[in-house]
C-alpha cells in the first residue's frame, strides 16, 4: 500500500505524476502477456471493496517494472474489453504512477485516450490528469469525428472552469485559445461560445463580437473578464442611436447587462446614465439593492432625475444603511422631498437613519415636500389649518420624546374624523410610557373586547417603544395579575404583542411572573390555537436570544422559556410530541438554546422509550440530525448532531437493536447509518447482527457505492424476498406488489468490477422475469401484462455488460404498448448508449415513435459523429417509411448534434428528397439558417425563397436576426427579403378581406392570409432593423395607402411603421410623415374616402401610444410633424389635438405659449375645448398654489375666442387640486376659491361646471 503521504485528499489516489507530453502509441509487448497480467490483478483486487481496489491496485502498479506499465494500464483501459471501472481504475493509475522519460508516452496515450472514453466516469480520470498539468492533448485529436458530443461537453466544462482549480492554468488557458477556432469552424457558433470563459482576455476581446449573438453562459464569462465584456457593452452603447437604446437594453444586451450588473455594478450604473434608456430597464432592476450598496450616490441622482424607481423591495436594511451614510445632507433632503417618493420608500430612508437624525430630516422633508398630500393634510374646525399628520409607519420611527407632538396633533385630528377607541389607543401607545400608561391601562379595564386587546396591544408596546426594560417588567406583572380573568380573543392579543417585544427587554422581568402568565393562559378553558402559538412564539425567542451566552443573567430566563415550551407542547398533545419544542430546534437555534431544549426533552423521551414508544427518541435525534446542514444535508453524510449528545445516540442504538416495530427500525438504521465515516464498518456490523437489514434503502446505497464487497450478500436472496427479520417481518413475506429498494446502479455501477456487473444483471434479470412472468409477451394492447417498473428497466440497461441491456432490448419489442415504450426510455441509460441507437431508430418509423424519437435525442450525445450521420441519412433521404413527425425531430437532431458539414449534408438529403413533406422541408428550413455559408444548403434556401409552399417561406421568417452571426445574417436577410416581398405582393395580400378565403375555396395553397401578412410586416421590420442595407420597408407604405388591403394587413404595416419611425426617426420617420401627408391629401372626394379615415385613426392611435411612453427626444420632430398634418385639416382636428396633448410640450418649451397654441386651435369647438382641457390638466398633475393662481389670471386676461379653453383648463386643475385635497382630507380652501372665482367667468359653460362642481359635495 502507499504511505498517507502519498494518498490524495479523498484518501485512495496518490498524488499524480507529470507524464511527457509527446503522444506516441502504447510500446508494443505481448498482448497475451499484457492481459495475462491485466486478469491475474482483477482477480487479486476483486474480493476488496472500491477504495481499498484503488489503491492496492496504484501499489500493484507501482511496484512493476516501468517498461511492464503502459502496456498493462493499455489493456485495462480498453473500452471493448473492460467495464467502466476497470478503465477508470487504469487512468487512475496512469495518473499516480511516476514513470522515467522513456515510457512516459505510453502512460500519456493511455491519459489522452480516456477524454473520449464512452463512460463520463472514466473520462473525469481523464480530465482530472489534464488539470493536474499531466497531458496537453492536440485540438484535432479532440475534434476528431469520432469524438462523442457528450465527451466534447466534458470538455469544454472542464476548460470553462476557475483557473484555481488547475495546475497549470496558462496551459488550460492555452489549450482553449487553440481549440475555440478550430471547434467554431467545425461545430459552429454555439459550441465555441461555450469554450469562451475558459480562453484568455485577448481571445475573448476578438471573438465576443462575433459571438454574443448566441452566448448564453454570461456569468461565468463576466467573472472571468468582466472588463472585457464592459468594453463590448459600452463600444455598442455608444454606436447606439438614441431610438435603438430602449429595445437594446431591454432585449438584445439584458442577460450581458445582467451578468455584469452582479460583478461590476458600478460600471453598469455609469453605462446607463451615460447611453441608457430613459428609465432603468426591467431586467435590472432585481440589482437595485446592489446599485445602492456600491452607488448610492449615483443611484440617488437617477432617481431625483426620474430615471429608476426606489421601492421598498430594493431598499433592504444594508442597502439603506449604505445609501444613508454616503449622501451628504442636502442631497439626502433632495432625494427624500422627491415627488415620487412614497411613504414606503421614506419609511425605509428614516429606519436606516441614526434615531437622533430621524426627527430633523423628517420636518424638512415635510416643510419643503411639493406634495403634502403624500402626508396627509387634515383641517381643525378649532384651530384652523394645521400642518399635516404623519402617517404612523413614519411617527413609529421617531424617538418617543421626538414623536410626541405629532402624536397629539395626530391623536387630535383622529377625534375629530370620529375614529374608534381602538384607533385612539393604537396611536396613544406611540406617546412616551410616562404619559400614555395612565389612559392605556384604563383602556385594559373597558367593556368591550376589542377594546381592550386593542389597549393592551397598545400599552405592550408602548413599554417596548420605550427601551426600557423596567417598563417592559411592570406591564408584565400587570399582565400577570389580570390575564387569568381574560377572554381568550384579549389574551391572545396581549401575547401576541408580548411575543413582538426585543427578548433583551425582559432582563427585569421576574420568571414568576412569566411563569403566570404561561400558567394562566395553559390553564384556561377558552385557550385556543392562537394564543397557543403566541405564548410559544415568546418562549421560542426569549430562548434564542438568552440562549446566545447561556449565563447566570439569563439562565432563569433560558429555563422559563424551555419549560413553557414544554407545556406548551403538553397542553393539547403527547409531551413527548414536541410540535413546538421541535419546531424551535428546526430552527437552529444558538448552541445553548439547544442544549438546553436537548435537556428538557431527555426525562420525557427516555420515560417514553421506557414505556415503549420510541417515536419521541427518532423523531428528536431526527430534528438534531437535520441541524447538521440544510434540508437534511447531515443525512446524505454531514456531521450528525446526535453524535454530540452521547445519551441520545444511545438511545438511538438502543431502537436499533432491541425494538420489534418495522417502522422505527428503518428510522434508528437511517440515523445509525448517517455519519459518512462510519456508515461502511456500520453497514458490516448492522448486516452479521441482522442479515435483514439488506432491505433498507440506506444500506443497498451503501453496500453498492462504497462496500461493493458485500454485494454477494444482497444477490444472496431474490430481488423482493430479503431475509426474514426485524426489517423484514416474516407477515411480509409471500405478500403481493411487495417491493424492495433497487441499487443504485446508475450512479454506483462505476465503481463495480466487471464480475461484479455480471452478478448484478443476472439477479435484476431474474427480479424483473419474477415480478413481471409474462413482460412483453400479452396481445397487443395496454391492459394484457403487468408492466415492469420504470426504475427496474433503468437499473437493468445501466448496468455495463450485454445480459441487462439484452433483455431491455427484447422487451423493447414486446407487443404490448406500455412495457415497449418502459424498456425503450430505459434504452438511454445503457452504459454504451450508442449501441441502442439502431433499435430506436427501427422503432420510430412506428407506433412507439412518441416515445423512441425522445429516447434517440438522449442517446445522440453518446454516438460519435460520423456514426450518427450514417444512421440519419437513410431516415432522412427518404420521404415514406418512417413519421412525418419523426422525421421533423431527426432534422432537428442533425441539425444541433452533427459538425456544420455533416449537418449541411444531412439537411440538404432532407430538402432534396423526392416527394418529402412540407413539413419536414420546413424544419430543414428553419435549422439550416446558420448553415448559409455552404453551397448547396444556401441553394436549397434559395429555392424555398422563391418556389417553396407557403408553409416552407413562413418557416424561413420564425428565424430571429439576433440568432445569427454578421455574415450568415446578411445572407440569410437577402432570402428573408425575398419571401416577404413576395407575401405581402401576393394577390391575396392586397385585396379585400374575402380574397384569401376564396383562394383556400379554390385550392390555392401560396395565397397568405391576412394573419400571415400581418406577422410578415413584422417581420420584415425585424429584419430591417438588423440589415438596413439589405431588407428594405418600401413595400409597407404601399400597404397602408391601398384602400383594396385587408384590416388586419394594413393595421400590422401602419404598427410597423410607427415602430420604424421611432427607431428610425431620420429614415423611417420620414417615410411616415409622408405617408400621413398622402393619406391626408387624398381628399374627401374619392370613393375609398372612409378607408383613409380608418388608416389615418390607425396610425394616430399609435402614434399617441408611443408619445405617451417618455417618447426619446430625436423622435419628437417626427411627432410634432404628424401633428401639424392633422391639426391642418378640419376632418382631422379632433385626432391631432389628442396627439399633441399627449405629447406635451419638449423640454425647455413655454408652456404658456403651448396652451395658447392649444386654445387657438379649439376654437369654435366646445366639446374639443372641454375635453383637450381636462386632458392637459391631468397631464400637468396637481397644481401648486402658484400654478393655480396663473392659471386663473390666464383665464381672466384671455380673449374671447381663447376664453372657453382657458377657463375649462383653469377649472380642470382647481378640480384636480380639489380632489386631491379631498381623498386625504386636506385643505381645499385654495381650490374652493379658485372655483368661485370661475363662477363669475364670462363662458357660461364655464359659470355653469364651476358652480356645480363647488356645490358638489
Amino acid at each position: 500500500m502507499s504511505s498517507p503521504s502519498q494518498q490524495s485528499a479523498v484518501g485512495c489516489e496518490p498524488a499524480p505524476a507529470r507524464h511527457d507530453d509527446t503522444c506516441a502509441p502504447v510500446p508494443a509487448r505481448a498482448a497475451g502477456l499484457d492481459g495475462a497480467a491485466a486478469e491475474r490483478l482483477l482477480s487479486e483486487l476483486a474480493p476488496l471493496p472500491h477504495r481499498q481496489r484503488v489503491c492496492a491496485a496504484v501499489d500493484h502498479v507501482r511496484a512493476l517494472p516501468p517498461a511492464e506499465v503502459p502496456g498493462l494500464l493499455g489493456v485495462l483501459a480498453d473500452p471493448d474489453r473492460q467495464v467502466p471501472h476497470v478503465r477508470a481504475l487504469a487512468l487512475i493509475c496512469a495518473r499516480s504512477v511516476p514513470t522515467d522519460p522513456a515510457h512516459g508516452a505510453g502512460l500519456t496515450a493511455v491519459l489522452t485516450a480516456g477524454l473520449t472514453d464512452p463512460h463520463r466516469y472514466v473520462r473525469t480520470q481523464a480530465l482530472t490528469a489534464l488539470a493536474a498539468g499531466l497531458i496537453t492533448p492536440d485540438p484535432e485529436l479532440l475534434l476528431a469525428d469520432h469524438v462523442t458530443g457528450a465527451a466534447r461537453r466534458d470538455l469544454i466544462g472542464r476548460l470553462r472552469r476557475p483557473a484555481a482549480d488547475s495546475a497549470d492554468p496558462g496551459a488550460i488557458r492555452r489549450l482553449a485559445d487553440a481549440l475555440v477556432e478550430p471547434l467554431r469552424e467545425t461545430w459552429g457558433d454555439h459550441e465555441a461560445a461555450r469554450l469562451l470563459p475558459g480562453c484568455s482576455a485577448e481571445t475573448v476581446r476578438r471573438l465576443l463580437p462575433l459571438l454574443h449573438h448566441v452566448l448564453a453562459c454570461w456569468p461565468a464569462l463576466t467573472r472571468r473578464h468582466p472588463m472585457v465584456v464592459w468594453e463590448w457593452l459600452a463600444r455598442e452603447a455608444e454606436s447606439l442611436p438614441e431610438a435603438a437604446r430602449e429595445e437594446w437594453w431591454r432585449f438584445r444586451a439584458a442577460p450581458a447587462l445582467t451578468a455584469l450588473a452582479a460583478v461590476q455594478p458600478v460600471r453598469v450604473l455609469d453605462l446607463f446614465a451615460l447611453h441608457g434608456p430613459a428609465r432603468l430597464p426591467p431586467g435590472l432592476l432585481p440589482h437595485l439593492p446592489r446599485f445602492l450598496t456600491h452607488a448610492p450616490r449615483r443611484v440617488a441622482r437617477l432617481w431625483r432625475e426620474d430615471r429608476l424607481d426606489l421601492v421598498l423591495t430594493s431598499l433592504t436594511d444594508a442597502a439603506a444603511r449604505r445609501f444613508v451614510r454616503s449622501l451628504p445632507e442636502d442631497e439626502l433632503l433632495a432625494t427624500v422631498r422627491h415627488p415620487r417618493s412614497t411613504v414606503t420608500v421614506l419609511t425605509a430612508v428614516l429606519g436606516a437613519l441614526p434615531p437622533g437624525r430621524r426627527g430633523p430630516v423628517l420636518d424638512a422633508t415635510r416643510s419643503h415636500s411639493p406634495r403634502g398630500a403624500r402626508l396627509a393634510r387634515t383641517v381643525s374646525a378649532a384651530s384652523g389649518l394645521e400642518r399635516p399628520p404623519i402617517p404612523q409607519d413614519l411617527l413609529r420611527l421617531l424617538p418617543c420624546r421626538t414623536a410626541a407632538p405629532h402624536v397629539r396633533h395626530a391623536l387630535a385630528a383622529a377625534r375629530e374624523r370620529g375614529a374608534t377607541p381602538a384607533e385612539l389607543f393604537l396611536l396613544r401607545g406611540l406617546l412616551p410610557y410616562e404619559d400614555a400608561a395612565p389612559a392605556l391601562l384604563a383602556g385594559t379595564r373597558r367593556s368591550d373586547t376589542d377594546e381592550r386587546g386593542a389597549a393592551w396591544r397598545a400599552l405592550v408596546a408602548c413599554a417596548a417603544r420605550s427601551r426600557r426594560p423596567a417598563a417592559v417588567a411592570e406591564v408584565v406583572a400587570e399582565l400577570a395579575e389580570r390575564l387569568r380573568s381574560e377572554q381568550d380573543p384579549v389574551r391572545t392579543q396581549a401575547l401576541g404583542a408580548l411575543s413582538s417585544v426585543p427578548p433583551g427587554l425582559f432582563a427585569e422581568a421576574t420568571p414568576a411572573a412569566l411563569h403566570r402568565i404561561a400558567t394562566d393562559t395553559l390553564e384556561a378553558r377558552d385557550r385556543s390555537f392562537g394564543s397557543l402559538t403566541a405564548l410559544a412564539t415568546l418562549a421560542r425567542r426569549v430562548a434564542c436570544a438568552h440562549g446566545v451566552r447561556p449565563g447566570p443573567p439569563g439562565a432563569p430566563l433560558l429555563a422559563w422559556a424551555v419549560q413553557t415550551l414544554l407545556r406548551t407542547d403538553g397542553a393539547g398533545h403527547s409531551p413527548a410530541s414536541g410540535a413546538h419544542t421541535l419546531g424551535t430546534l428546526r430552527r437552529k437555534p444558538p448552541a445553548g438554546a439547544v442544549e438546553a431544549l436537548v435537556g428538557g426533552l431527555r426525562p420525557l423521551v427516555t420515560a417514553a422509550l421506557d414505556a415503549g414508544d420510541p417515536a419521541p427518541v427518532l423523531t428528536l435525534a431526527e430534528t438534531l440530525a437535520d441541524l447538521g446542514g440544510s434540508g437534511g444535508a447531515a443525512r446524505r453524510g454531514g456531521r450528525s448532531r446526535p453524535e454530540g449528545t452521547p445519551w441520545l445516540w444511545k438511545a438511538v442504538e438502543r431502537v436499533l437493536t432491541g425494538t420489534s416495530d418495522e417502522r422505527a427500525a428503518r428510522r434508528s438504521a437511517d440515523l445509525w447509518l448517517a455519519p459518512a465515516t462510519l456508515r461502511r464498518s456500520r453497514v458490516r456490523a448492522l448486516l452479521a447482527a441482522e442479515p435483514s437489514a439488506i432491505a433498507l434503502p440506506r444500506v443497498v446505497e451503501t453496500v453498492a457505492r462504497d462496500a461493493d464487497d458485500l454485494l454477494p450478500l444482497l444477490l444472496a436472496h431474490p430481488l423482493d424476498a430479503p431475509p426474514a427479520g426485524r426489517f423484514h417481518p416474516v407477515e411480509h413475506i409471500g405478500r403481493p406488489h411487495e417491493r424492495y429498494p433497487l441499487p443504485p446502479v446508475v450512479r454506483a455501477a462505476h465503481r463495480w468490477t466487471g464480475a461484479a456487473c455480471a452478478a448484478v444483471a443476472d439477479w435484476l434479470v431474474a427480479g424483473l422475469r419474477t415480478r413481471h412472468p409474462d413482460a412483453g409477451t400479452a396481445t397487443d394492447g395496454v391492459g394484457g401484462a403487468d408492466v415492469p417498473g420504470d426504475a427496474l428497466l433503468r437499473a437493468l440497461a445501466a448496468v455495463p455488460g450485454s445480459a441487462g441491456i439484452a433483455e431491455v432490448r427484447a422487451l423493447a419489442t414486446a407487443r404490448d404498448v406500455a412495457t415497449a415504450e418502459a424498456a425503450l426510455a430505459a434504452l438511454p441509460y445503457a452504459d454504451r448508449p450508442a449501441l441502442v441507437l439502431p433499435d430506436l431508430l427501427a422503432r420510430a418509423a412506428d407506433d412507439r415513435a412518441r416515445v423512441a424519437v425522445y429516447a434517440i435525442g438522449r442517446v445522440c450525445p453518446h454516438v460519435a459523429p460520423k456514426d450518427l450521420a450514417a444512421r440519419f441519412r437513410p431516415v432522412l433521404a427518404r420521404s415514406e417509411g418512417s413519421k412525418v413527425t419523426s422525421r421533423k425531430e431527426i432534422v432537428r437532431l442533425a441539425a444541433d448534434r452533427l459538425p456544420a458539414a455533416l449537418a449541411g449534408e444531412a439537411l440538404v438529403a432532407a430538402f432534396t428528397a423526392p416527394g418529402q413533406h412540407p413539413d419536414v422541408r420546413a424544419a430543414a428550413a428553419t435549422r439550416a439558417a446558420a448553415l448559409t455559408a455552404l453551397e448547396p444548403v444556401a441553394a436549397c434556401l434559395d429555392d424555398i425563397a422563391r418556389r417553396g409552399s407557403a408553409s416552407e417561406r413562413a418557416a424561413l421568417l420564425r428565424v430571429s436576426p439576433w440568432q445569427l452571426s454578421g455574415p450568415a445574417r446578411q445572407r440569410y436577410a437577402a432570402l428573408v427579403n425575398v419571401v416577404c416581398h413576395s407575401l405581402l405582393t401576393a394577390s391575396g395580400a392586397v385585396h379585400a378581406e374575402g380574397a384569401a378565403s376564396t383562394a383556400a375555396d379554390n385550392g390555392q395553397e401560396d395565397g397568405p392570409t391576412p394573419q400571415q401578412t400581418a406577422e410578415t410586416c413584422r417581420v420584415l421590420y425585424r429584419w430591417a432593423q438588423a440589415e438596413p442595407s439589405t431588407v428594405h420597408l418600401g413595400l409597407l407604405p404601399r400597404l397602408v395607402a391601398d384602400p383594396r388591403a385587408a384590416g388586419p394587413v394594413w393595421g400590422a404595416a401602419a404598427v410597423t411603421m410607427v415602430d420604424a419611425a421611432r427607431q428610425d426617426p431620420g429614415g423611417a420617420g420620414t417615410v411616415l410623415t409622408t405617408l400621413l401627408a398622402e393619406l391626408l391629401g387624398a381628399g374627401a372626394g374619392e370613393p375609398h374616402h372612409a378607408a383613409v379615415r380608418h388608416r389615418v385613426e390607425a396610425l394616430t392611435r399609435e402614434l399617441e401610444r408611443w408619445a405617451g411612453q417618455r417618447l426619446p427626444d430625436a423622435c419628437r420632430p417626427v411627432w410634432e410633424r404628424a401633428c401639424a398634418l392633422l391639426v391642418a385639416q378640419d376632418a382631422t382636428l379632433r385626432l391631432g389635438t389628442g396627439l399633441r396633448t399627449t405629447l406635451g410640450p419638449g423640454a425647455g418649451s413655454d408652456h404658456e405659449a403651448w396652451l395658447r397654441k392649444q386654445a387657438r386651435l379649439v376654437r369654435d369647438r366646445p366639446l374639443l375645448a372641454a375635453r383637450t382641457a381636462r386632458a392637459e390638466a391631468r397631464r400637468a398633475g396637481r397644481p401648486t398654489a402658484s400654478g393655480l393662481r396663473a392659471d386663473l389670471a390666464r383665464a381672466r386676461s384671455a380673449a374671447a375666442p381663447d376664453a372657453l379653453f382657458t377657463g375649462l383648463y383653469a377649472l380642470a386643475r382647481a378640480e384636480e387640486e380639489l380632489g386631491a385635497a379631498r381623498s386625504v382630507g386636506g385643505d381645499t380652501a385654495t381650490a374652493m376659491t379658485a372655483l368661485t372665482e370661475l363662477c363669475g367667468h364670462p363662458a357660461p359653460d364655464v359659470r355653469d361646471a364651476a358652480a356645480e362642481a363647488a356645490g358638489r359635495p
